[in-house]
């Protein structure tokens, strides 16, 4: 390597200074430095071997964003509308619409819930606003009293759930608004909520006005690991019902002191297997090692929910403990892209079926297909399938260099995932059209964008 470095010193200079950029880029930035030259490109790729993301969020951000998203097909779904209702610029609304694209609630919701009323009265005028209790949920969950306001001025509901969103944020002062209106009801959802978000004077609040409540509350302050409010809830007059299921979901968030407090408070299910599982999956060994102490369950679903987590050491230790594990081991070790852990465990006969193949290709793992190819494990006929409804066009390409056949099938999977680069790529290949593209387009989304370059590229009606 510094023979190498020394015979062409300015071309390393360049990959040191390119590489240097691409680590302080976002991954939302990534793919415009990636356009900017080749150098920039190869550093972006190195960076990010699985392929580069560029959320909807960033494209709608600004106008001039957007146009250049819009370049580079884009998705033109109510998705993309979301994202650019919540970041509230209704100039990039406009152009939206005006480019096909198509609002439903979730851009209703998307703009409630960040306080943007220029969005909504922009939604409003375009017919979206809805009259269910959605906004005003999103409105509330926000802590946007104003919002809820004005979205009641226009007639849209409110309920219970309302209540408990507001709960479920902390926001008291728009709980209180909500709750002087007395045709809503407050049912356990609130307390429930306030409880996970680790809300103790919300949940104060609304047992002194008699608010229901019941074993959910315990449940999520357990997931939250709000040790503060599991005391409140036990120590109230009557104490709030126990939940067998939040040891594990406690384990499963990596809170320990709390798995320990309800063992000692004789909370019931600590040493089920679901427990286990859940420390494995948070790759908690010290808390596998004390519930083990402890006569926990030993079960394989704790083996396969390391492994999909990517928890190699947790995974080690269980079957050191004598865990069994199954064909849900490589499985979840193939969803999750984990190829050393799946490697360790094919080596040691770890059972593995046709699952596996199906869960590396449609997340387009490349690198697991090869491990499980070399080790001879079943195929799945349906992985080009899931590879090209993923749009995972690296795999498609390996699949197709593996023998895997394909038929019109494919292609209409790439067009229900809104896939322009995977239709592309498979046309030039030779991928026939068939009798579903269209219909299949429809459903997906980015249906717009797909159906004209269906249209352009002489898809048969």
């Amino acid at each position: 390597m510094e023979e190498a470095r020394a015979s062409r010193p300015m071309w390393w200079a360049v990959q040191d200074v390119c590489s240097a950029v691409v680590a302080l880029c976002a991954e939302d930035d990534m793919l415009a430095v990636a356009l900017t030259c080749r150098a920039l490109c190869n550093a972006a790729r190195a960076a990010r071997p699985r392929g580069l993301a560029t959320a909807r969020s960033a494209i709608t951000s600004s106008l001039a964003r957007l146009e250049w998203g819009l370049t580079l097909g884009a998705p033109l779904d109510a998705l993309t509308f979301a994202a650019a209702a919540r970041a509230g610029n209704t100039r990039v609304l406009t152009r939206l619409h005006a480019a096909g694209a198509a609002p439903d609630a979730r851009a209703v919701a998307a703009a409630a819930r960040a306080g943007h009323l220029d969005a909504l009265a922009w939604l409003a005028a375009a017919g979206v606003l809805s009259r269910d209790e959605g906004a005003a949920s999103a409105a509330a969950d926000g802590g946007h009293a104003h919002v809820l306001q004005w979205l009641r001025a226009k007639g849209c509901a409110w309920s219970e759930a309302t209540a408990a969103a507001a709960a479920g944020g902390g926001h008291l002062a728009v709980l209180k608004w909500v709750f002087a209106d007395r045709r809503v009801a407050v049912d356990e959802r609130a307390a429930a909520r306030a409880a996970a978000g680790g809300h103790l004077d919300v949940l104060c609040w609304l047992r002194a006005r008699g608010a229901p409540w019941d074993a959910s509350a315990l449940a999520g302050a357990a997931a939250g690991g709000h040790l503060d409010v599991l005391r409140w809830l036990r120590g109230a007059q009557p104490p709030c019902p126990w939940d067998e299921g939040a040891p594990a979901r406690a384990a499963r968030a990596g809170h320990a002191r709390v798995v320990h407090w309800l063992h000692d408070e004789g909370c019931p299910g600590v040493l089920r297997a679901p427990t286990l599982a859940g420390a494995a999956e948070s790759g908690d060994i010290e808390l596998v090692l004390w519930l083990c102490a402890r006569g926990c369950a030993l079960d394989a679903s704790a083996c396969a929910r390391a492994a999909g987590a990517g928890h190699g050491a947790a995974l080690a230790e269980l079957r050191r403990l004598g865990c069994e594990w199954d064909s849900a081991t490589c499985r979840e070790a193939a969803r999750g892209g984990h190829v050393a852990i799946l490697e360790w465990a094919l080596e040691r006969d770890c059972p593995c079926d046709s699952l596996a193949w199906a869960h590396a290709a449609a997340r387009g793992h490349v690198a697991t297909l090869d491990v499980l190819r070399a080790r001879g494990c079943a195929r799945s006929p349906r992985a080009a399938l899931l590879a090209a409804r993923g749009g995972h066009v690296n795999a498609l390409q390996w699949l197709r260099d593996d023998g895997f056949a394909w038929d019109a099938h494919i292609l209409a999977a790439a067009a229900l995932g809104g896939h322009l680069d995977a239709l592309h790529w498979l046309r030039e290949r030779g991928c026939p059209w068939g009798r579903h593209a269209r219909a299949a387009a429809a459903r997906g989304p980015n249906a717009a964008a797909v159906c004209k370059w269906l249209d352009e590229h002489g898809c048969p009606v």
